[in-house]
């Protein structure tokens, strides 16, 4: 190794080994998927599927509160409280909204 960049090296290992400590993957999945720009897995592989596969993108959701009403047979969800139908209301909760 060329002298003038052996210092780089303990930072350089550090920081790979720091990654392959926290990545769900391992480092060589990594390193094949950066060069592939497909997501390799060896976890996948193993199970009799693709190493390598086109990324799919996670659909984008958002946490949305609705507050639900008792109508006529059914129960009707709203994302704001209806003023004057208190009684009716049966309860709130968060649900996740896709956005695409």
């Amino acid at each position: 190794m060329n002298k003038r960049y052996l210092h780089l090296a303990t930072p350089i290992l550090a920081v790979l080994a720091l990654a392959a400590c926290t990545a769900e993957k391992p480092l060589i999945d990594h390193v094949a998927s950066a060069g592939s720009g497909k997501d390799c897995s060896l976890a996948r592989a193993e199970q009799g599927g693709p190493y390598c596969k086109e990324h799919q993108e996670e659909p984008l959701t958002l946490p949305v509160q609705v507050w639900c009403y008792r109508s006529v047979g059914m129960v009707d969800c709203f994302d704001q409280p209806l003023r004057g139908n208190e009684d009716n209301l049966v309860g709130t909760q968060v649900v996740p909204i896709s956005v695409r």
